[in-house]
């Protein structure tokens, strides 16, 4: 069982992982620790359509899957159209990746092989950070409103991640988006 923080919920996690051997070794993990495995994927189509179907309260992602799109993508889907947090596990590592990574905002990137408290105390951490910042998973699907009113000649456009000054549309920078995606949840 998990302790502290996540020891009294039932969180559901997606695996995403290309190799079905390492994906039911980190199930097996995942269960000793007292979590429930929602779904596993190994590939980017399946990872995101079991993230649209199930919504799981956590996603743990292999960064290569010997396909055309990555984990990466994956993890920017994921968080931008569900918030759904991510870690990365994976055999990669190198400034560039690491980089391309960090633009997908994950909790965790922890590196194969992963000892089980690393991966338990990035589950704790995670769950906890993301509960902390979103306060409930029901509060995340609560998009009532399109725009976001600054002052009486800005607006925010969360639909579209567009800024408009005087009903002029200003470019924002990748993570100027981000900030502005985490701040209108």
């Amino acid at each position: 069982m998990l302790n502290n923080l996540v020891k009294d919920k039932n969180y559901e996690v997606m695996i995403v992982e290309d190799d079905s051997i390492l994906a039911m070794g980190l199930e097996s993990k995942l269960h000793k620790m007292g979590l429930t495995v929602r779904s596993m994927a190994t590939t980017p189509e399946q990872a995101i359509l079991h993230a649209q179907n199930n919504r799981p309260d956590l996603a743990i992602i292999d960064i290569n899957l010997n396909a055309s799109k990555t984990g990466i993508d994956v993890a920017n889907y994921i968080w931008r159209n569900y918030n759904i947090p991510i870690i990365f596990l994976t055999s990669y590592y190198n400034d560039r990746i690491v980089n391309q990574a960090m633009e997908s905002e994950p909790y965790a990137y922890l590196l194969k092989p992963c000892r089980d408290e690393e991966l338990k105390v990035a589950i704790n951490t995670t769950l906890h950070k993301h509960h902390f910042f979103f306060k409930s998973k029901e509060s995340l699907n609560n998009k009532t409103e399109e725009f976001i009113y600054i002052n009486e000649n800005t607006k925010y456009d969360k639909t579209q991640c567009e800024l408009f000054i005087d009903e002029k549309s200003i470019k924002l920078t990748k993570n100027e988006k981000k900030l502005f995606d985490i701040l209108t949840k």
